[in-house]
Formats: structure tokens, C-alpha cells, sequence
């Protein structure tokens, strides 16, 4: 499988944009395949232009006072 890739260039990312305007729940493997980049990259534009927000872990999320509950 040796396919090319393109890299990340204004168009491409006006072409994802247009893509997720038309249907927001497409996955960014989706788009990936469908633009021919590597889902990073989509991921990347998608994040960057704040079409989609960044995945939260759950240790983003404790507090210190999480420390005393789970002693």
C-alpha cells in the first residue's frame, strides 16, 4: 500500500471544512479517506480552525481536592 498523501494546504482545509459544514458527524478517519490525508492532519485542521474540540483525558479533568476522595 504505498500511497500518496498531500499535506496540509489551504485548500485541503477549505475542502474538510466544506466536508464537516455538510455533515458534522463525519469521523475524521471518514474525511481522511475521503480528502486522501492522514487522519492527523485532518485532525489537526479540525482542531486548529475549532471545528471539533481536542479530547479531554480524565486526569485533565481532577481537581486537588480528587486526591483526598481516592485515598
Amino acid at each position: 500500500m504505498n500511497q500518496q498523501r498531500k499535506t496540509w494546504t489551504p485548500g485541503n482545509e477549505e475542502v474538510v471544512i466544506r466536508l464537516v459544514k455538510d455533515n458534522p458527524s463525519t469521523s475524521s478517519q471518514a474525511l481522511a479517506q475521503q480528502v486522501g490525508l492522514f487522519q492527523s492532519i485532518v485532525w489537526r485542521i479540525l482542531t486548529a480552525t475549532q471545528m471539533r474540540e481536542p479530547h479531554l483525558h480524565y486526569a485533565q479533568l481532577l481537581q486537588p481536592e480528587d486526591h483526598q476522595l481516592h485515598r
